[in-house]
């Protein structure tokens, strides 16, 4: 259970990643739209 409780946190640290990146991405648009 260990491991896939480890397992389970770097996929959701890889998706919290992304969705940063995406939020990141999505203020440079908002900006640059303004």
């Amino acid at each position: 259970s260990y491991k896939a409780r480890l397992a389970k946190g770097l996929k959701s640290k890889r998706i919290y990643k992304k969705q940063l990146i995406t939020k990141k991405q999505y203020e440079k648009i908002k900006r640059l739209k303004k």
